[in-house]
């Protein structure tokens, strides 16, 4: 399923920028609106959990990982439309622009994903409870985008209308109970502002790139990325939701400390950074979820913390209360991947190596736009032999990150 073609839409979206008739400090790209809307669509998901809604079981978790990332790939192929004309547009000739569509992505899908992600756009019979909260976290990123750049472009004719056509989307989702939690709990709100942040956080901010890409973008790439290889594995539904939000949440400590690059986190003495980190994310961000989500985030992002490396790249599972880990991603699928997701099976050496896959990725795509600084350019190498690590470490022929890494090369150098 995964190929360069799927990889490089992924960072199609990087190019596409947001809000670009508006005044704007910074800029907003398509990417960013993509990983800021799967925060939020998880922050609504464990809220639905709280009172056992009909989305609150791992099987329908699944199709709404699978509705944000058909949303991702459905939007990367569309360019900056205005939401007025799209959404008259979609209500004119949707079945036209899914054609497009669809015809863009057949090439970079296997038949069953692309089944599934026709179904979801062409259907509105099914995918019924995830494609209103698909939706719901796809207008507060709207609104959240549209609250930061409003101050700057009040003078400017039209954007009251703008702002109540924006606002009064929500009405539409007031009847979930996580929307309206959201809205009216600071707390739960505050943790999907402090993520946004991540938008303004540059990666590689040594040297330029194109395009650039943000900490928060990043995350979403890596998430999307650990999703398919999962798939590749024929995973079942609880390691799928484990390695992508794993995946998702790899760098949330960053939006507290920015960027502690390894070479100082393997060098510096007379401090933990791991328990530094561990110790600010359980100050600032931990009592901004609920019990829930602060569980599943610990356990990604912390447990155990002996494993010999950063807790979020190790292979681990749950039994009972015991963490055990030390486990190859082969022993996870044949002991510990079952369909009642009991030992929450978790892959950290997918999400560590798609996390250099993206790096890879970043670096490549600069080289090839004639932007190749020297961080760069030996970055890139020097990510590469950590790719043919990864392969050659997990040993297993559905996981060929190094393979992946030099096709993505060449199809970016052959155009």
């Amino acid at each position: 399923m995964l190929n360069a073609l799927l990889v490089r839409q992924l960072y199609e979206s990087a190019y596409i920028q947001r809000w670009n008739d508006h005044a704007r400090t910074i800029g907003f790209t398509e990417l960013d609106k993509q990983a800021h809307k799967i925060v939020i669509l998880y922050t609504l998901t464990k809220l639905e959990d709280q009172v056992n809604s009909p989305i609150a079981n791992h099987q329908s978790h699944e199709k709404i990982i699978e509705g944000a990332i058909f949303e991702f790939l459905y939007r990367s192929v569309l360019t900056d439309i205005k939401p007025p004309v799209f959404t008259r547009l979609l209500r004119e000739a949707r079945a036209n622009i899914n054609d497009i569509v669809f015809k863009k992505l057949t090439p970079m899908l296997d038949g069953v994903f692309m089944d599934k992600l026709t179904s979801y756009f062409s259907n509105d019979e099914e995918w019924v409870y995830e494609k209103r909260l698909v939706k719901a976290a796809h207008d507060l990123a709207t609104i959240w985008e549209f609250r930061v750049i409003y101050d700057l472009n009040r003078h400017y004719y039209g954007i009251e209308e703008t702002k109540e056509a924006i606002e009064s989307k929500i009405d539409d989702h007031y009847d979930l109970h996580s929307v309206r939690e959201l809205l009216l709990n600071r707390r739960y709100y505050g943790f999907v502002d402090l993520l946004g942040q991540l938008r303004f956080q540059q990666r590689w901010t040594k040297t330029p790139r194109i395009p650039p890409t943000s900490v928060l973008g990043h995350m979403a790439v890596v998430a999307i990325l650990s999703y398919f290889y999962t798939v590749k594995l024929g995973a079942r539904s609880r390691r799928i939701y484990n390695n992508f939000f794993g995946g998702l949440f790899h760098d949330l400590p960053e939006v507290l400390t920015r960027d502690i690059i390894r070479p100082i986190k393997r060098e510096i003495s007379g401090i933990d950074l791991k328990q530094f980190e561990r110790n600010l994310v359980e100050e600032r961000i931990f009592p901004l979820l609920n019990h829930s989500a602060r569980d599943e985030i610990n356990y990604f992002l912390f447990e155990p913390e002996d494993a010999g490396k950063d807790p979020e790249f190790v292979n681990k599972v749950r039994t009972g209360e015991t963490i055990k880990s030390g486990l190859s991603c082969r022993e996870i699928g044949q002991k510990y991947d079952t369909n009642q997701g009991e030992y929450e099976p978790y892959d950290g050496d997918i999400i560590e190596a798609c996390d250099d896959l993206s790096a890879f990725l970043e670096a490549s795509l600069s080289i090839s736009h004639g932007v190749r600084s020297n961080d760069l350019l030996t970055g890139r190498e020097a990510i590469f032999h950590t790719l043919e690590e990864h392969t050659r470490a997990v040993n297993m022929d559905e996981l060929n990150f190094a393979g992946l890494a030099r096709e993505c090369q060449n199809s970016i150098e052959d155009n």
